[in-house]
C-alpha cells in the first residue's frame, strides 16, 4: 500500500492520490500520534510515502534488505553490540536509503499539498479508479520483475472499494 501511494505521488499526473490515500486511511494518525503532531494529515502521509520510498529502494532496485533499512533504533543498537562490522555495513545502506528518501520528499511534499487542495473539490470516482488501476498495474509489473509473483497477483486482485472498506473497518 505504501509503495502504491509513493508511486502515485511520484507520477506527474497523480494528484488524485490524496483522495485515494484518504479513502484507504493513510491520512490518519493513531490517537497517540495525533496528540504530538499539529499537521496530522501530512505527517501520516509522509510516513506512508517514506515507507514506500524505502520499499522501492530495497525491493525494486535491489539495493539491500528491507528489514535492515526499516530496523528500529533499538534493533540497531543490539546489532552494534553483537557485530560491529555488520552494523557498519547496515549503516551505509540505511544512510543511502535516507538520502534517497530526503530527495524523494522534496518532490513529493508539494504534490501532497497540491493534491490535498484538489481533494477539497472531491475528484470523481472514475478518475480515481483510472489512476488507481494504472499505479496498481505498474506496481504489480515491478513486483513480477523482481520475482514476487504471489504479491503481484494479490495486488492485481485488490480493488479500491475493498481497500476503502477494510480501511474503514480498522
Amino acid at each position: 500500500m505504501a509503495l502504491m501511494l509513493y508511486h502515485l505521488f511520484k507520477r506527474p499526473d497523480g494528484l488524485d492520490a490524496y483522495c485515494i490515500a484518504d479513502q484507504i486511511g493513510a491520512t490518519e494518525l493513531s490517537e497517540a500520534d495525533s496528540l504530538i503532531y499539529e499537521d496530522k494529515e501530512n505527517v501520516a502521509l509522509r510516513a506512508w510515502t517514506e515507507l514506500g520510498s524505502k520499499v522501492n529502494f530495497c525491493m525494486l532496485e535491489r539495493k539491500g534488505e528491507l528489514s535492515v533499512v526499516l530496523a528500529s533504533i533499538y534493533d540497531q543498537q543490539q546489532l552494534r553490540e553483537r557485530d560491529r562490522d555488520l552494523y557498519q555495513k547496515n549503516q551505509i545502506l540505511r544512510k543511502k536509503a535516507s538520502q534517497r528518501w530526503s530527495s524523494d520528499w522534496k518532490t513529493i511534499q508539494p504534490k501532497i499539498i497540491a493534491a490535498q487542495s484538489l481533494h477539497e473539490g472531491k475528484p470523481k470516482q472514475g478518475s480515481l479508479r483510472l489512476t488507481w488501476q494504472s499505479v496498481q498495474a505498474n506496481c504489480a509489473r515491478k513486483l513480477e520483475q523482481v520475482g514476487k509473483q504471489e504479491e503481484a497477483k494479490q495486488l492485481q486482485d485488490l480493488s479500491l472499494k475493498e481497500l476503502s472498506i477494510s480501511a474503514n473497518n480498522n
